[in-house]
């Protein structure tokens, strides 16, 4: 989780240099912390009261605002400790896309387990950190979530933190989600690009 941590940050100074490129990529960390409240929130009756732990807020206060700024928000999302899927946040839409280069792994109900206390605790973390009325609007419904089919499979389990990384990326640069497709062999050389990357990130900041 750290390497893809570092790639996204790569990512943002990328994506800092676009001119108002309406999307923004956060990192897999901003969902772990996200779900470490959920057992204090589902417990508590007024939800709209609820204080999420303050590590959050710095999405808010540092990056492109959500909605004024941002339409859609990419990140990846390790299911059972084992298979990243990518996560498509379109606000504009209330809807949480999946997308995932191996659908048959992991399941249905181990996708869902996973991502329904996000779609359920983002409008109330939207309402509080970012400058929109929307989540009230929407009477702070949860996002609804869709698993989207995707024109290829890719079923070796050690690339899918890259292969969930690289469906976002050209996701974000304009590309189909329903006509994105590329080999093992594609994917392989990303991940040395995304290695080489973290590397250097690591050795400019050591």
């Amino acid at each position: 989780m750290v390497a893809l941590d570092i790639v996204v940050n790569v990512i943002w100074r990328r994506c800092d240099r676009l001119q108002n490129p309406r999307f923004e990529f956060i990192p897999p960390s901003f969902y772990v912390e996200l779900l470490r409240n959920y057992t204090r929130f589902y417990s508590m009756a007024d939800k709209g009261e609820f204080a999420f732990y303050s590590v959050l807020k710095s999405e808010f206060t540092h990056r492109p605002q959500w909605f004024t700024q941002v339409d859609y928000v990419y990140s990846s999302v390790l299911i059972k400790k084992k298979h990243w899927v990518g996560l498509v946040l379109h606000l504009k839409m209330w809807a949480i896309y999946i997308v995932d280069a191996n659908p048959a792994c992991p399941s249905e109900l181990d996708v869902n387990s996973y991502v329904n206390p996000i779609s359920h605790m983002l409008p109330y973390l939207m309402a509080k950190y970012c400058i929109t009325t929307v989540p009230r609007e929407m009477n702070f419904d949860p996002l609804t979530i869709s698993r989207l089919k995707l024109p290829l499979l890719l079923e070796h389990p050690g690339f899918s933190g890259v292969a969930s990384l690289l469906l976002l990326e050209m996701s974000a640069a304009g590309e189909p989600l329903n006509a994105i497709s590329f080999s093992e062999a594609e994917v392989r050389v990303t991940a040395e690009n995304y290695a080489i990357v973290a590397m250097s990130t690591l050795l400019h900041y050591s």
